[in-house]
């Protein structure tokens, strides 16, 4: 089943204007960006996705991103939270309440969010709970969603002894086949959204967190740095066990939630001290011990903390721990800054939409037995080699 990229536009609509905040299977060269990319039925699109990081990342950009421009907004955040929710990693209820915050931003402006729920292929054994989460994201804001886990369900029942292998490329990226599948059943669906939205005089009245990204490196007073790759750069501090224990100010009764880091530059155990001190390990398959290269490049991301840390005076402490051995590398973070929530309180958010809000509801019998049969063909070959986009 190939991709027939341009064949979803339909004669008298409009082109429609997306943009999309995923993860790394947003930045995944051929995979299903591509097909948003290349769509006759897309006058506007933009990837606003940030590879090997929590949905944090989702409040670097909501600063950045106009979304009024913007008639839909994919947000696709839940295979690396996924993943870490069910190791622990992530706290379910913060999720919850960071993809909400996103949500009311992006309502705000009169864009539509659609949910995205790819599946990840080690969450199969049982329903997942970022499935589950974000359904009930939608549920509650009245929002569209598409659900990878149901496509994935009903399309291997639909041809007996189809499994999940030849819809994913490695353990945590659909396939490329697969993804444009999926984009194009979204594509398709476009017209339908547009024409259940409805003027923004309803309001859901919810109990939403509110989130802010704090610049920790215009605060630092050591060695700041500025890196950077051909989509963005930022400037870092560069903090090491000689800085001792370093003191910023973030907002007053919140919780730190996701550590902004170069990734290829932190190596080692950061200590955040607030109400009580929370070891982080910094250490990842992505350090490089020549970070200084300008081949080295650098790996902008967002991590999760675990576990978070309150601040209630509004005083966060860091602090890098030595090496626990003299042959390891030197520990050090290469830090931009760092995510916050504060308590939830009452929002209104504005109803945009008066639909089926199941996608996958809309998608035709006749869909399911081809994408098994397409997962058992020559391109559906999993491998744990992967191309990005820098």
């Amino acid at each position: 089943m190939q991709p027939q990229q341009g064949a979803e536009a339909t004669p008298g609509h409009d082109a429609f204007s997306v943009c999309l905040l995923g993860t790394s299977n947003g930045v995944i060269k051929g995979g299903y960006a591509d097909y948003f990319r290349h769509s006759a039925a897309l006058s506007r699109f933009d990837n606003y996705s940030l590879g090997a990081s929590t949905s944090g990342f989702v409040f670097y950009r909501a600063d950045r991103v106009d979304f009024s421009r913007y008639q839909f907004c994919i947000l696709d955040l839940c295979v690396n939270d996924g993943r870490w929710m069910d190791t622990g990693h992530v706290e379910p209820e913060s999720w919850t309440q960071a993809v909400m915050d996103l949500c009311r931003r992006v309502l705000a402006t009169g864009c539509l969010p659609v949910l995205l729920i790819l599946p990840s292929p080690n969450l199969l054994a049982r329903p997942p709970e970022v499935q589950a989460r974000a359904r009930d994201v939608a549920r509650r804001l009245n929002l569209p969603f598409f659900d990878g886990y149901d496509l994935l369900r009903q399309a291997m029942a639909a041809r007996p002894g189809t499994g999940p292998d030849g819809f994913f490329r490695d353990p945590v990226h659909v396939h490329e086949w697969f993804g444009q599948q999926i984009s194009r059943l979204i594509v398709e669906s476009l017209p339908r959204l547009q024409a259940q939205r409805r003027p923004a005089a309803r309001v859901i009245l919810e109990s939403i967190a509110r989130h802010s990204l704090v610049d920790l490196a215009a605060q630092f007073g050591g060695e700041t740095m500025t890196r950077g790759t051909s989509l963005l750069q930022e400037t870092f501090a560069l903090l090491t066990p000689r800085d001792g224990a370093v003191h910023f100010q973030v907002p007053p009764a919140s919780r730190a939630v996701a550590l902004c880091l170069d990734q290829k530059s932190s190596h080692g155990i950061a200590e955040l001290q607030g109400r009580q001190t929370h070891p982080q390990r910094l250490t990842n398959i992505y350090f490089s011990p020549d970070w200084r290269a300008p081949q080295a490049g650098m790996l902008f991301s967002f991590r999760p903390l675990t576990p978070e840390a309150d601040l209630p005076d509004g005083t966060l402490g860091l602090r890098v721990l030595p090496p626990a051995r003299e042959t390891d590398p030197p520990s050090q973070l290469m830090l931009h800054g760092i995510v916050v929530r504060t308590a939830p309180e009452a929002a209104e958010v504005p109803d945009l939409f008066s639909g089926e809000t199941d996608m996958v509801r809309w998608v035709s019998p006749g869909t399911f037995p081809a994408l098994a049969e397409a997962s058992l063909s020559s391109q559906a070959v999993r491998t744990e080699t992967r191309a990005m986009e820098h």
